[in-house]
């Protein structure tokens, strides 16, 4: 019974998705999206429009900002953005308000009046 149950909440949350996406979601939300290279210098600082629900991710491959990224098995891992390379021993960290970002870009929610910086750090 409990399977049942929770193959319902599932299946109801998954119908609603359908339905939003459907119906055509028209909500915005108006986020910036700053690159910072291994210099520490901004190289590309722009205001972005996504949809309500977006994933930071959505919103960039929809954004025409250059970038590139590897497909893992945890979402997509930025390789390259906004004109800047990880290079050897480096690595592109993504940071919203100013904190490490708790979730990949593909997780991470787009919001209201939020910062996503991508900055170029070593790995150590």
């Amino acid at each position: 019974m409990k399977r049942i149950f929770v193959a319902l909440i599932v299946f109801l949350a998954f119908a609603g998705c359908i339905q939003q996406q459907e119906t055509g979601n028209t909500n915005t939300v108006d986020f910036s999206v700053k690159v910072v290279d291994a210099q520490g210098s901004t190289v590309l600082g722009q205001e972005l429009t996504g949809l309500e629900g977006q994933s930071v991710f959505q919103a960039l491959t929809s954004s025409g900002i250059e970038m590139e990224y590897d497909d893992t098995g945890f979402g997509p891992f930025v390789t390259s953005i906004g004109g800047i390379t990880a290079g050897q021993n480096e690595y592109i960290a993504v940071y919203q308000n100013g904190e490490y970002a708790n979730a990949g870009i593909g997780d991470l929610p787009a919001e209201e009046g939020s910062t996503i910086e991508f900055r170029v750090e070593k790995i150590e």
